[in-house]
């Protein structure tokens, strides 16, 4: 049986690293329903019981279009240090393939999307609904700093996903980041608060 959920626009998000250590095995969905944002500006809501998909699946897609589907497939997969995701939609005239990695630290995951054949796809995040990943008992993780190598646009997050230009950052100035930064990634900032492109800030 679907689970209604509510739809919304997130932002993007940056590929994380070294934080504090998860027990992969025991990543949970705080949600009957895992919704994923699409880069097509699709939205997909798949019904969840803790590490794994059950079934319904919906897509609304298109400006408002809908269609059904199912989803199978382990859902959260053991890895070290984050967690993956991996499953795969059946929706009757194609199949989707989601793989991605949950970020324990801030509880949210993002991933690849792929098309049957492997003829198209796109990303997704899932920042509607919270992950629960047991930290480890070690030394608190540092913050994790970056350098701007470059002047450039803060924006209060992607573009990409509705963002607006908030201010600027300048060659040289220091920020810190909620994970390591991508070059080819939206990269997200905790001080100050916004989101910059990957390649014009480097991980310190």
């Amino acid at each position: 049986m679907f689970a209604a959920t509510a739809i919304g626009a997130v932002g993007f998000i940056a590929v994380p690293g070294p934080a504090a250590q998860a027990d992969p095995t025991s990543c949970t969905l705080d949600s009957p329903v895992l919704t994923l944002d699409l880069s097509d500006g699709s939205v997909y809501t798949v019904d969840w019981s803790g590490t794994h998909p059950t079934g319904g699946t919906k897509s609304v897609y298109e400006g408002g279009k809908v269609k059904f589907g199912g989803a199978t497939g382990a859902g959260v997969v053991p890895a070290s240090p984050y967690p993956n995701i991996d499953f795969t939609i059946n929706w009757g005239d194609v199949t989707n393939h989601i793989t991605g990695q949950i970020d324990p630290m801030a509880g949210f995951a993002y991933g690849q999307v792929a098309k049957g054949g492997n003829t198209g796809g796109g990303t997704w995040s899932a920042q509607h609904e919270h992950w629960t990943c047991p930290t480890s008992q070690g030394p608190a993780a540092t913050q994790q700093t970056a350098t701007v190598n470059a002047d450039t646009d803060l924006y209060d997050k992607p573009s990409d996903q509705g963002g607006h230009k908030i201010g600027v950052l300048n060659t040289g100035q220091v920020v810190k980041v909620a994970s390591a930064c991508s070059s080819d990634a939206w990269c997200t900032l905790t001080d100050p608060k916004g989101a910059v492109w990957g390649r014009d800030v480097t991980n310190n």
